[in-house]
Protein backbone atom coordinates (compact mmCIF):
# COMPACT_ATOMS: atom_id res chain seq x y z
CA UNK A 1 0.00 0.00 0.00
CA UNK A 2 2.66 2.08 1.11
CA UNK A 3 4.35 1.80 -2.62
CA UNK A 4 1.17 2.55 -4.45
CA UNK A 5 1.04 6.17 -2.70
CA UNK A 6 4.45 6.72 -3.21
CA UNK A 7 4.26 5.84 -6.69
CA UNK A 8 1.19 8.37 -7.58
CA UNK A 9 3.47 11.38 -5.58
CA UNK A 10 6.14 10.50 -7.99
CA UNK A 11 3.48 10.78 -10.90
CA UNK A 12 2.01 13.87 -10.23
CA UNK A 13 5.84 15.31 -9.43
CA UNK A 14 6.70 14.13 -12.82
CA UNK A 15 3.51 14.45 -14.68
CA UNK A 16 2.03 17.17 -12.80
CA UNK A 17 -2.15 17.05 -11.72
CA UNK A 18 -4.02 15.77 -14.17
CA UNK A 19 -6.38 18.54 -15.76
CA UNK A 20 -10.24 18.23 -16.36
CA UNK A 21 -10.53 16.59 -19.66
CA UNK A 22 -11.03 18.37 -22.60
CA UNK A 23 -14.16 17.89 -24.80
CA UNK A 24 -14.33 18.35 -28.74
CA UNK A 25 -16.98 20.64 -28.11
CA UNK A 26 -15.83 22.84 -26.19
CA UNK A 27 -14.81 26.58 -27.09
CA UNK A 28 -11.96 28.69 -25.43
CA UNK A 29 -11.89 32.63 -25.45
CA UNK A 30 -10.33 34.83 -23.64
CA UNK A 31 -11.85 37.97 -21.34
CA UNK A 32 -10.14 40.12 -19.82
CA UNK A 33 -6.94 38.23 -20.02
CA UNK A 34 -8.26 35.03 -18.10
CA UNK A 35 -9.20 32.38 -20.69
CA UNK A 36 -12.58 30.76 -20.21
CA UNK A 37 -14.03 27.38 -21.63
CA UNK A 38 -17.43 27.04 -22.75
CA UNK A 39 -18.75 23.41 -22.41
CA UNK A 40 -21.90 22.72 -24.57
CA UNK A 41 -24.79 21.66 -23.14
CA UNK A 42 -27.46 21.35 -26.00
CA UNK A 43 -27.10 23.39 -29.50
CA UNK A 44 -26.46 26.76 -29.19
CA UNK A 45 -26.40 26.53 -25.68
CA UNK A 46 -22.90 26.80 -23.29
CA UNK A 47 -21.80 26.75 -19.53
CA UNK A 48 -19.08 28.37 -18.50
CA UNK A 49 -16.96 25.68 -16.81
CA UNK A 50 -16.72 26.56 -13.34
CA UNK A 51 -19.35 28.98 -13.27
CA UNK A 52 -22.80 28.65 -13.27
CA UNK A 53 -22.95 31.33 -16.24
CA UNK A 54 -25.13 29.91 -19.54
CA UNK A 55 -24.69 31.80 -22.63
CA UNK A 56 -26.14 31.14 -26.09
CA UNK A 57 -23.25 30.54 -29.10
CA UNK A 58 -23.35 31.79 -32.63
CA UNK A 59 -21.92 31.40 -35.68
CA UNK A 60 -20.13 34.53 -35.46
CA UNK A 61 -17.04 35.98 -34.18
CA UNK A 62 -16.21 39.43 -32.67
CA UNK A 63 -13.00 40.77 -34.26
CA UNK A 64 -11.07 43.63 -32.71
CA UNK A 65 -8.77 45.63 -34.69
CA UNK A 66 -6.27 47.87 -35.51
CA UNK A 67 -6.83 50.36 -38.47
CA UNK A 68 -4.39 49.37 -40.11
CA UNK A 69 -6.53 45.97 -40.54
CA UNK A 70 -7.73 44.91 -44.05
CA UNK A 71 -11.28 42.96 -44.18
CA UNK A 72 -10.67 42.38 -47.84
CA UNK A 73 -7.80 40.26 -46.99
CA UNK A 74 -9.29 38.33 -44.58
CA UNK A 75 -12.48 37.67 -46.69
CA UNK A 76 -10.82 36.58 -49.87
CA UNK A 77 -8.85 33.55 -47.40
CA UNK A 78 -11.67 31.23 -47.30
CA UNK A 79 -15.29 30.61 -48.48
CA UNK A 80 -16.56 29.34 -45.42
CA UNK A 81 -16.58 33.28 -44.03
CA UNK A 82 -20.18 34.28 -45.34
CA UNK A 83 -19.96 38.40 -44.10
CA UNK A 84 -17.47 40.71 -42.06
CA UNK A 85 -19.17 44.19 -40.99
CA UNK A 86 -17.90 47.10 -38.90
CA UNK A 87 -19.92 47.49 -36.11
CA UNK A 88 -17.70 49.74 -34.38
CA UNK A 89 -14.92 52.52 -35.44
CA UNK A 90 -12.47 54.23 -33.00
CA UNK A 91 -9.43 53.98 -32.16
CA UNK A 92 -10.24 50.17 -32.00
CA UNK A 93 -12.65 48.96 -34.41
CA UNK A 94 -14.85 46.21 -34.01
CA UNK A 95 -16.17 43.91 -36.50
CA UNK A 96 -18.73 41.17 -36.70
CA UNK A 97 -17.70 37.91 -39.05
CA UNK A 98 -20.42 35.64 -39.69
CA UNK A 99 -19.78 31.68 -40.85
CA UNK A 100 -22.00 30.19 -42.94
CA UNK A 101 -21.90 27.38 -40.61
CA UNK A 102 -21.67 27.03 -37.07
CA UNK A 103 -18.87 24.24 -37.13
CA UNK A 104 -16.13 26.97 -38.71
CA UNK A 105 -16.49 28.84 -35.62
CA UNK A 106 -14.29 26.51 -33.33
CA UNK A 107 -11.80 25.62 -36.34
CA UNK A 108 -11.63 29.52 -37.04
CA UNK A 109 -10.57 31.27 -33.52
CA UNK A 110 -7.45 30.24 -33.44
CA UNK A 111 -6.36 31.30 -36.84
CA UNK A 112 -8.07 34.61 -36.31
CA UNK A 113 -5.53 35.90 -33.81
CA UNK A 114 -2.65 35.49 -36.08
CA UNK A 115 -4.16 37.40 -38.94
CA UNK A 116 -1.92 40.98 -38.86
CA UNK A 117 -3.93 43.66 -37.51
CA UNK A 118 -5.83 41.47 -35.27
CA UNK A 119 -5.79 42.43 -31.16
CA UNK A 120 -8.85 40.34 -30.03
CA UNK A 121 -11.17 37.65 -30.84
CA UNK A 122 -14.01 36.44 -29.36
CA UNK A 123 -17.27 34.68 -30.27
CA UNK A 124 -20.10 36.50 -30.62
CA UNK A 125 -21.84 35.56 -27.47
CA UNK A 126 -25.39 36.21 -25.37
CA UNK A 127 -25.36 35.94 -21.73
CA UNK A 128 -28.08 33.93 -20.62
CA UNK A 129 -29.77 35.91 -17.74
CA UNK A 130 -31.86 38.83 -16.69
CA UNK A 131 -31.56 42.20 -17.84
CA UNK A 132 -34.38 44.33 -17.29
CA UNK A 133 -36.05 44.76 -14.16
CA UNK A 134 -39.63 45.77 -14.06
CA UNK A 135 -42.81 45.74 -11.98
CA UNK A 136 -46.18 44.61 -13.64
CA UNK A 137 -48.68 46.41 -11.39
CA UNK A 138 -51.11 48.71 -13.17
CA UNK A 139 -51.67 52.17 -12.13
CA UNK A 140 -54.90 53.32 -10.98
CA UNK A 141 -56.08 57.00 -11.86
CA UNK A 142 -55.30 58.74 -8.46
CA UNK A 143 -51.97 57.64 -8.27
CA UNK A 144 -51.38 59.39 -11.60
CA UNK A 145 -52.96 62.54 -10.25
CA UNK A 146 -50.44 62.96 -7.30
CA UNK A 147 -47.62 65.09 -7.35
CA UNK A 148 -44.89 65.69 -5.08
CA UNK A 149 -45.34 69.82 -4.61
CA UNK A 150 -41.39 69.69 -4.62
CA UNK A 151 -40.68 67.34 -7.21
CA UNK A 152 -40.94 62.89 -6.86
CA UNK A 153 -37.54 62.21 -8.08
CA UNK A 154 -36.35 63.97 -4.41
CA UNK A 155 -33.49 66.17 -5.53
CA UNK A 156 -33.75 69.72 -4.51
CA UNK A 157 -32.00 71.05 -7.58
CA UNK A 158 -34.06 70.09 -9.67
CA UNK A 159 -37.01 72.33 -9.11
CA UNK A 160 -33.94 75.15 -9.89
CA UNK A 161 -32.57 73.67 -12.44
CA UNK A 162 -36.01 73.62 -14.41
CA UNK A 163 -36.24 77.26 -14.39
CA UNK A 164 -33.50 77.43 -16.64
CA UNK A 165 -34.04 74.65 -18.93
CA UNK A 166 -35.97 71.39 -19.48
CA UNK A 167 -33.56 69.89 -21.76
CA UNK A 168 -33.19 71.92 -24.54
CA UNK A 169 -30.70 71.41 -27.19
CA UNK A 170 -29.77 67.80 -25.91
CA UNK A 171 -30.16 65.00 -26.81
CA UNK A 172 -30.32 61.69 -25.01
CA UNK A 173 -29.67 57.73 -26.11
CA UNK A 174 -31.92 54.89 -24.71
CA UNK A 175 -30.62 51.43 -25.18
CA UNK A 176 -33.66 49.48 -23.92
CA UNK A 177 -35.87 46.99 -25.22
CA UNK A 178 -38.66 48.97 -27.34
CA UNK A 179 -40.73 51.83 -27.11
CA UNK A 180 -43.95 53.10 -27.85
CA UNK A 181 -43.27 56.84 -28.94
CA UNK A 182 -47.64 57.33 -29.47
CA UNK A 183 -47.84 57.51 -25.53
CA UNK A 184 -50.29 60.48 -25.30
CA UNK A 185 -47.28 61.78 -23.08
CA UNK A 186 -44.41 60.79 -25.12
CA UNK A 187 -45.48 62.44 -29.11
CA UNK A 188 -43.83 65.53 -28.26
CA UNK A 189 -40.55 63.92 -28.15
CA UNK A 190 -38.10 65.08 -30.95
CA UNK A 191 -36.84 61.68 -32.18
CA UNK A 192 -33.70 62.07 -33.75
CA UNK A 193 -32.67 58.48 -34.70
CA UNK A 194 -34.52 55.00 -34.44
CA UNK A 195 -32.58 51.69 -34.87
CA UNK A 196 -33.62 47.81 -34.09
CA UNK A 197 -30.11 46.31 -33.20
CA UNK A 198 -31.79 42.55 -33.10
CA UNK A 199 -33.67 42.76 -36.19
CA UNK A 200 -31.37 45.65 -37.82
CA UNK A 201 -34.30 47.66 -39.12
CA UNK A 202 -35.38 51.59 -38.58
CA UNK A 203 -37.64 51.36 -36.07
CA UNK A 204 -37.19 50.64 -31.95
CA UNK A 205 -40.91 49.85 -31.61
CA UNK A 206 -41.46 47.01 -29.11
CA UNK A 207 -42.25 43.39 -30.72
CA UNK A 208 -44.44 42.20 -27.89
CA UNK A 209 -46.58 43.67 -24.89
CA UNK A 210 -43.59 42.11 -22.55
CA UNK A 211 -41.33 45.08 -23.90
CA UNK A 212 -42.12 47.79 -21.88
CA UNK A 213 -38.75 48.53 -19.88
CA UNK A 214 -37.92 51.36 -22.42
CA UNK A 215 -41.16 53.18 -22.61
CA UNK A 216 -41.22 53.33 -18.99
CA UNK A 217 -38.02 54.70 -18.90
CA UNK A 218 -38.73 57.38 -21.88
CA UNK A 219 -41.42 58.82 -19.46
CA UNK A 220 -39.26 59.52 -16.72
CA UNK A 221 -36.93 61.09 -19.20
CA UNK A 222 -39.39 62.76 -21.51
CA UNK A 223 -42.79 62.88 -19.99
CA UNK A 224 -44.84 66.09 -20.45
CA UNK A 225 -44.50 68.36 -17.12
CA UNK A 226 -48.40 68.61 -16.90
CA UNK A 227 -48.89 67.69 -13.47
CA UNK A 228 -49.89 64.25 -14.10
CA UNK A 229 -47.44 61.41 -13.05
CA UNK A 230 -44.81 61.02 -14.91
CA UNK A 231 -43.22 64.16 -14.82
CA UNK A 232 -40.20 63.76 -17.11
CA UNK A 233 -36.95 65.37 -15.91
CA UNK A 234 -35.67 66.59 -19.69
CA UNK A 235 -38.95 66.47 -21.57
CA UNK A 236 -38.12 69.13 -24.03
CA UNK A 237 -34.29 67.13 -24.81
CA UNK A 238 -34.48 64.81 -28.20
CA UNK A 239 -34.96 61.14 -28.29
CA UNK A 240 -32.02 58.17 -30.38
CA UNK A 241 -34.25 55.20 -29.69
CA UNK A 242 -32.03 51.82 -29.95
CA UNK A 243 -34.05 48.85 -29.40
CA UNK A 244 -31.91 46.14 -28.05
CA UNK A 245 -33.62 43.25 -25.90
CA UNK A 246 -31.01 41.15 -25.60
CA UNK A 247 -27.24 40.97 -24.48
CA UNK A 248 -25.36 39.60 -27.91
CA UNK A 249 -21.82 41.45 -27.78
CA UNK A 250 -21.88 42.47 -31.47
CA UNK A 251 -25.86 44.18 -30.85
CA UNK A 252 -24.18 45.73 -27.69
CA UNK A 253 -21.42 47.17 -29.95
CA UNK A 254 -23.52 48.22 -32.20
CA UNK A 255 -26.13 50.12 -30.25
CA UNK A 256 -23.10 52.27 -28.76
CA UNK A 257 -21.82 52.75 -32.02
CA UNK A 258 -24.61 53.99 -33.42
CA UNK A 259 -25.71 56.14 -30.18
CA UNK A 260 -23.05 57.79 -30.89
CA UNK A 261 -22.83 58.54 -34.54
CA UNK A 262 -26.49 59.65 -33.98
CA UNK A 263 -25.16 62.39 -31.78
CA UNK A 264 -26.19 61.09 -28.40
CA UNK A 265 -24.66 63.77 -25.39
CA UNK A 266 -25.61 61.65 -22.68
CA UNK A 267 -26.87 57.59 -23.10
CA UNK A 268 -29.35 55.81 -20.94
CA UNK A 269 -29.07 52.06 -19.71
CA UNK A 270 -30.90 50.93 -17.08
CA UNK A 271 -29.79 47.97 -17.11
CA UNK A 272 -26.72 45.68 -16.89
CA UNK A 273 -25.40 42.13 -18.98
CA UNK A 274 -25.34 39.40 -17.13
CA UNK A 275 -21.83 38.75 -18.10
CA UNK A 276 -19.22 41.45 -19.34
CA UNK A 277 -17.55 41.13 -22.29
CA UNK A 278 -14.06 42.69 -22.65
CA UNK A 279 -15.35 44.14 -26.29
CA UNK A 280 -18.46 45.37 -25.04
CA UNK A 281 -16.03 47.18 -21.66
CA UNK A 282 -13.39 48.49 -24.16
CA UNK A 283 -16.07 50.41 -26.29
CA UNK A 284 -17.70 52.29 -23.37
CA UNK A 285 -14.27 53.35 -22.13
CA UNK A 286 -13.43 54.61 -25.31
CA UNK A 287 -16.77 56.61 -25.40
CA UNK A 288 -16.54 57.78 -22.29
CA UNK A 289 -13.20 58.95 -22.64
CA UNK A 290 -12.65 60.38 -26.24
CA UNK A 291 -16.62 61.09 -27.67
CA UNK A 292 -18.30 64.16 -27.89
CA UNK A 293 -15.02 65.26 -29.68
CA UNK A 294 -13.34 64.50 -26.44
CA UNK A 295 -15.50 66.07 -23.94
CA UNK A 296 -16.36 62.58 -23.04
CA UNK A 297 -19.44 60.81 -23.48
CA UNK A 298 -21.15 60.36 -20.12
CA UNK A 299 -22.84 56.55 -20.08
CA UNK A 300 -25.31 55.68 -17.36
CA UNK A 301 -25.67 52.08 -15.81
CA UNK A 302 -28.11 50.69 -13.11
CA UNK A 303 -25.95 49.39 -10.36
CA UNK A 304 -28.72 46.02 -10.73
CA UNK A 305 -31.60 45.08 -8.21
CA UNK A 306 -30.07 41.82 -6.80
CA UNK A 307 -28.64 43.37 -3.48
CA UNK A 308 -24.92 42.04 -4.02
CA UNK A 309 -21.29 42.77 -3.87
CA UNK A 310 -20.43 44.12 -7.42
CA UNK A 311 -17.28 42.00 -8.55
CA UNK A 312 -14.76 43.97 -10.66
CA UNK A 313 -14.95 42.96 -14.15
CA UNK A 314 -18.52 41.10 -13.49
CA UNK A 315 -20.88 43.70 -15.83
CA UNK A 316 -21.01 46.73 -17.29
CA UNK A 317 -21.48 48.46 -13.41
CA UNK A 318 -18.38 47.37 -12.73
CA UNK A 319 -16.57 49.94 -14.81
CA UNK A 320 -15.10 52.83 -13.86
CA UNK A 321 -15.31 55.05 -16.78
CA UNK A 322 -18.91 54.39 -16.64
CA UNK A 323 -21.59 56.25 -14.70
CA UNK A 324 -22.81 53.41 -12.03
CA UNK A 325 -26.40 54.39 -9.69
CA UNK A 326 -27.49 52.86 -7.41
CA UNK A 327 -30.83 53.51 -5.82
CA UNK A 328 -32.59 54.73 -2.13
CA UNK A 329 -35.97 54.93 -1.13
CA UNK A 330 -38.33 58.22 -0.31
CA UNK A 331 -35.88 58.27 2.90
CA UNK A 332 -32.79 58.40 1.03
CA UNK A 333 -31.89 55.04 2.80
CA UNK A 334 -30.36 52.94 0.52
CA UNK A 335 -32.59 49.99 -1.48
CA UNK A 336 -31.35 46.63 0.28
CA UNK A 337 -32.31 45.35 -3.28
CA UNK A 338 -29.88 48.06 -5.17
CA UNK A 339 -26.63 46.56 -5.61
CA UNK A 340 -23.57 47.95 -4.35
CA UNK A 341 -19.56 48.43 -4.06
CA UNK A 342 -16.99 50.98 -4.91
CA UNK A 343 -17.84 51.14 -8.49
CA UNK A 344 -21.23 52.63 -7.86
CA UNK A 345 -20.64 56.69 -8.40
CA UNK A 346 -24.34 57.99 -7.33
CA UNK A 347 -27.79 57.22 -6.06
CA UNK A 348 -30.79 58.60 -6.95
CA UNK A 349 -34.37 57.30 -6.04
CA UNK A 350 -35.81 53.59 -6.53
CA UNK A 351 -38.90 53.46 -4.75
CA UNK A 352 -41.75 52.99 -7.79
CA UNK A 353 -42.82 55.86 -9.75
CA UNK A 354 -45.50 55.60 -11.74
CA UNK A 355 -44.43 55.84 -15.70
CA UNK A 356 -45.53 55.30 -19.15
CA UNK A 357 -46.16 52.20 -20.65
CA UNK A 358 -47.15 51.04 -24.07
CA UNK A 359 -50.87 51.34 -25.72
CA UNK A 360 -51.54 54.62 -23.71
CA UNK A 361 -51.32 52.50 -20.38
CA UNK A 362 -49.22 52.89 -17.19
CA UNK A 363 -46.98 51.17 -15.54
CA UNK A 364 -44.70 51.28 -12.14
CA UNK A 365 -40.94 51.53 -12.55
CA UNK A 366 -38.02 51.38 -9.91
CA UNK A 367 -34.79 50.39 -8.56
CA UNK A 368 -31.97 50.91 -9.98
CA UNK A 369 -33.48 50.98 -13.72
CA UNK A 370 -35.37 54.12 -12.08
CA UNK A 371 -32.48 55.52 -10.13
CA UNK A 372 -30.06 55.49 -13.47
CA UNK A 373 -33.02 57.31 -15.52
CA UNK A 374 -33.32 59.89 -13.27
CA UNK A 375 -29.54 59.98 -13.09
CA UNK A 376 -29.15 60.58 -17.04
CA UNK A 377 -32.55 63.23 -17.04
CA UNK A 378 -30.79 65.88 -14.20
CA UNK A 379 -27.20 65.00 -16.66
CA UNK A 380 -29.21 66.38 -19.74
CA UNK A 381 -30.28 69.60 -17.43
CA UNK A 382 -26.37 70.15 -16.96
CA UNK A 383 -25.29 69.42 -20.61
CA UNK A 384 -28.34 72.15 -21.64
CA UNK A 385 -26.65 74.63 -19.71
CA UNK A 386 -23.64 74.21 -21.09
CA UNK A 387 -23.29 72.62 -24.03
CA UNK A 388 -19.18 72.39 -23.96
CA UNK A 389 -18.95 70.88 -20.31
CA UNK A 390 -16.94 67.88 -19.80
CA UNK A 391 -17.65 64.48 -18.31
CA UNK A 392 -15.52 64.98 -15.84
CA UNK A 393 -17.16 68.43 -14.89
CA UNK A 394 -20.59 66.74 -15.17
CA UNK A 395 -19.44 63.90 -12.29
CA UNK A 396 -18.27 67.16 -10.16
CA UNK A 397 -21.57 68.88 -10.62
CA UNK A 398 -23.59 65.60 -9.78
CA UNK A 399 -21.37 64.57 -6.82
CA UNK A 400 -22.78 68.72 -5.12
CA UNK A 401 -26.36 67.54 -6.62
CA UNK A 402 -27.59 64.17 -5.54
CA UNK A 403 -27.90 63.52 -2.00
CA UNK A 404 -26.00 61.21 -0.20
CA UNK A 405 -27.13 57.95 0.85
CA UNK A 406 -27.79 56.43 4.27
CA UNK A 407 -26.42 52.66 4.17
CA UNK A 408 -29.25 49.98 4.64
CA UNK A 409 -28.65 48.07 8.26
CA UNK A 410 -27.29 45.48 6.43
CA UNK A 411 -24.71 47.28 5.40
CA UNK A 412 -24.05 49.38 8.24
CA UNK A 413 -20.58 49.04 10.38
CA UNK A 414 -21.43 46.81 13.43
CA UNK A 415 -21.15 49.23 16.57
CA UNK A 416 -17.58 49.21 17.95
CA UNK A 417 -17.81 47.36 21.69
CA UNK A 418 -16.64 49.40 24.62
CA UNK A 419 -13.88 48.04 26.64
CA UNK A 420 -15.02 50.19 29.61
Amino acid sequence: MKSVFAYVIAWVLVAGIPSVQADPTDIELTNFGQTLVLRQESPGIYRVRSSKQRVRVSNRAVLGTNRDFEPDKLLAQDSVIKSLKPIFKGRKQFWRLEFHEFDSLREWLPKLQQLPGVQLVQPDIMPLGTRFHALPQEVDEEELAKRDSSNPYRIRALPFLWQRTHGEGVTIAVIDDGFDLQHSQLQHVPLRFEFDAENRRMSAIPTSLQESHGTRVAGILFGRQDQRAPEGIAPNAALIAIRQPDSWTSDTILSFHLAALAGADVVNCSWTSPMLMQPVAEVINELALHGRAGRGLPIVFSAGNEGRLIRSGSTEAALANAIVVGAYNESYVQLDSSNHGPSIDYHAIGQAIASTANQNDYRLLDGTSLAAAVVTGTIALLMSTDANITLQEIELRLSDILPKPVPPISLQPNPVESNN
